[in-house]
């Protein structure tokens, strides 16, 4: 039987150690909270971490990383594990993506952008215009975001603190808000080949197709992997969450693997602690989950207690398509130099 204690054990318990959840606990621990991380499975990382088979080691999910840039503030993995006294060696990948499509279109995403513009040019001569116009107005947005620290973009009182200090660059992303990446490329470019491929970028980085990608996201990474580029951790991707947990106990955090939360304990509307599968009950201040939307609210908070906020969320909600991820092991011997 799990034993309740009146006191909260923790100043905040964090569920899931996706990157999310661990850069949460560790910038936490580091401002001296007590803070303790709750994953149910033998690894950290969710889909950023990594599994070793014989003679192997493979990513779970992503492989190409943002977020390892020297300058401005989209350099967020840099900068959170700098934050827990951690850095993490990286190769630069020349190539972010190499495309192979139909009709013989065969492209390779240079990390250079004058290259990668080239390119586009060569394949789409009569775009040359509308191609550099697109992608200029990509990086129009990414000025704007690389100019503001990026922390939270849905909370408003700290997007009140952000304006004051930067009111151009908010107004200058504003009026992107209400605009989809698909708006964008059909002002400037009309070759249904080119518009089909931006259609596959956007679905490579948000899995959704240009019409349902925000220009903000597409700002983002359309540029960012040109400025910061996409550089793959030594060590693979589960380094990233390896780092994190070490500089989270380094600051007096904590970390609990096979530890599967079944519920969130509520008092008066408000979170207080977690139930464990094996029936524990641990209390904390504060509760933060890393786990999907989906399994948080409905699965761990009881429909009778879900917000408003995320039952309008849920009726507005369209599903991207599905994807299938294959892990293959080869031998090096076997790959053309």
């Amino acid at each position: 039987m799990g034993v309740t204690h009146s006191t909260p054990s923790w100043d905040a318990v964090v569920i899931g150690a996706g990157i999310g959840g661990l850069v949460t606990a560790s910038q936490l621990a580091v401002k001296g909270a007590r803070t303790l991380v709750l994953e149910r499975y033998l690894i950290p990382g969710g889909s950023a971490g990594s599994f070793d088979r014989p003679g192997y080691r493979f990513d779970v999910g992503a492989s190409m990383i943002f977020g390892f840039g020297k300058q401005g503030t989209t350099n967020l993995l840099t900068r959170a594990l700098a934050d827990v006294g951690e850095a993490l060696d990286t190769i630069p990948d020349p190539v972010q993506l190499h495309y192979h499509l139909p009709d013989h279109l065969d492209v390779a995403v240079s990390r250079d952008y004058n290259t990668w513009i080239a390119t586009l040019a060569e394949q789409f001569p009569g775009e040359v215009r509308g191609i550099r116009a697109f992608y200029d107005t990509c990086w129009q947005v990414f000025r704007c975001l690389d100019a503001i620290p990026l922390k939270s973009l849905e909370e408003p009182r700290y997007l009140a603190q952000v304006f004051f200090r930067n009111p151009l660059a908010c107004l200058g992303l504003a009026r992107w808000l209400p605009v989809n990446v698909g708006d964008v490329a059909r002002r400037y470019i009309h070759d249904p080949q080119l518009l089909r491929l931006i259609d596959m970028e956007c679905y490579c980085w948000s899995v959704m197709p240009a019409d349902r990608t925000p220009m903000i996201n597409g700002g983002m990474v359309f540029a960012d992997r040109h400025a910061g580029g996409v550089n793959y951790p030594k060590g693979g991707v589960g380094e990233i969450s390896r780092r994190l947990v070490r500089g989270l106990k380094r600051h007096g955090g904590d970390i609990r693997y096979g530890a599967r939360v079944t519920q969130v304990l509520l008092e008066r509307d408000r979170a207080v602690g977690v139930i464990l599968a094996n029936g524990e009950h641990l209390r904390a201040r504060r509760v933060i989950s890393n786990a999907t939307r989906w399994d948080t609210f409905g699965r761990l908070v009881p429909e009778a207690h879900i917000p408003r906020r995320e039952k309008v969320w849920r009726r507005r909600y369209k599903p991207s398509p599905s994807f299938l991820s294959l892990h293959l092991g080869v031998k090096s011997e076997v790959i053309p130099p």
